[in-house]
């Protein structure tokens, strides 16, 4: 009986990897997978299959201009703040980061990179980004991982924050 929960569990994070739900810890334990267990490996590859049919059966729902900016200004007055670490001064005392600086981050993430960040922003999944971009949802994951790497953010909150604003959506 244990195996089939094990196995249950091993199945529900292949198909939250490729949708791109994890939280960081489950995403490192997944990656870790990848890299060592062959059947997890396939667990993924057909998740990203299905999903990806899904995808090609439903199209995705644009909300109106109207709603989607009621959206996206809710996100931003409700979002909460990212996790300030240990011995790191809080976002109350430092000062905020200089236009410059801003423009900097920006200019550290690659096209590709931006594009996928517009479209996480926009409330696509990984699957979705995969289809409409031509690209695999692992690469969108890549990307995702890259693009937080590069401006120290850790959900995908913050990217939709950092995406509001920065313009990009």
């Amino acid at each position: 009986m244990s195996n089939f929960l094990i196995d249950e569990d091993t199945d529900l994070l292949a198909a939250e990897f490729v949708l791109g739900t994890l939280d960081a810890e489950e995403r490192a334990n997944a990656q870790s997978l990848l890299r060592m267990d062959h059947g997890f490996i396939a667990m993924v590859r057909i998740w990203e299959r299905r999903f990806g049919e899904l995808h090609l059966m439903v199209e995705p729902v644009e909300p109106e201009a109207k709603i989607w900016q009621r959206i996206k200004t809710k996100i931003a007055e409700i979002a909460p703040r990212e996790p300030v670490p240990e011995g790191a001064p809080s976002s109350e005392s430092a000062p905020s980061p200089e236009p410059a600086a801003e423009a900097s981050e920006i200019g550290r993430v690659t096209a590709r990179e931006r594009e996928v960040l517009r479209l996480v922003a926009e409330g696509y999944s990984s699957a979705s980004i995969a289809t409409r971009l031509m690209i695999s949802v692992r690469t969108v994951e890549t990307h995702r991982r890259n693009v937080m790497t590069k401006l120290g953010l850790h959900s995908a909150t913050a990217l939709t924050r950092f995406a509001v604003a920065h313009g990009l959506t």
